[in-house]
């Protein structure tokens, strides 16, 4: 077999190999690379044809690969998370998705712990309170590592400062970690909610632990006023004009960006 027959059998070769290849990036780079050989060999017409039929070939199929020059967005992997939960009722949903579960609960304070739990889901704070029993009551607190009651309240926001605040004893308890950065951060800043610098006349609890929930809950929810116990908050969102940084930052480094 002289070396044009050889040449022409590798090129049906080629476009065989191309037609078993499964995606269009394979075809792609396949193309480019048997497309150089071809052309540095010694064709003659028929050899230089069909190496700028694969060239041709790849520009085209390059455009339309994402990342390529001309190519179209990536597309994620997962398509958007809708905010509405999928069929099979709220509770039950926040349990399959984010391993908490909610008892005693209306619908509407359902769907908005559905909210909460999605808009922070990237964040770490949904794997740092999973299998968490979040109950239902008069009043608010934390019980041990594994379990909060909480006041049925009938404001969004207020309900998501308290939710996040009382999980924010969880992760302080399950964690315990940044406390000696906390402790500095107060030492230099302050306690960062009136209601943290207040607590053992406000509800009896202790000042560094309730700092280190207000810390979380408004990182958390940062256009919220700081409205965690009414009679004794009052203020803006302790972060906002760049305050209060260093607790930010520990909130940032518990939790990742928000």
């Amino acid at each position: 077999m002289d070396q044009q027959q050889e040449q022409k059998k590798s090129g049906s070769s080629i476009l065989n190999d191309i037609q078993a290849a499964q995606s269009g990036l394979k075809i792609g780079r396949f193309l480019i690379s048997q497309g150089a050989k071809l052309l540095s060999g010694i064709g003659g017409p028929v050899l230089l044809t069909i190496g700028l039929i694969f060239l041709g070939v790849f520009v085209v199929g390059f455009a339309g690969i994402p990342g390529g020059s001309g190519g179209t967005t990536p597309q994620p992997s997962q398509p958007p998370i809708s905010i509405t939960p999928p069929p099979g009722g709220l509770r039950q949903s926040i349990m399959d998705r984010f391993g908490i579960i909610m008892n005693g609960f209306d619908n509407q304070q359902l769907q908005w712990a559905w909210e909460k739990f999605l808009s922070v889901s990237g964040t770490r704070f949904n794997g740092l309170v999973k299998g968490v029993t979040i109950i239902a009551d008069n009043d608010s607190r934390q019980v041990d590592n594994n379990t909060i009651y909480l006041k049925k309240l009938t404001q969004q926001d207020l309900f998501n400062v308290v939710l996040t605040h009382e999980l924010g004893h969880i992760i302080r308890w399950r964690t315990d970690s940044y406390i000696a950065e906390l402790r500095q951060a107060i030492s230099q800043e302050g306690y960062v909610t009136s209601y943290s610098a207040n607590a053992p006349s406000c509800t009896g609890s202790d000042k560094f632990n309730e700092d280190y929930a207000e810390m979380i809950a408004y990182y958390l929810n940062p256009a919220s006023p700081s409205q965690t116990a009414s009679r004794c908050s009052s203020g803006s969102n302790p972060y906002i004009n760049n305050g209060f940084r260093l607790h930010y930052n520990i909130a940032r480094q518990i939790l990742g960006t928000f």
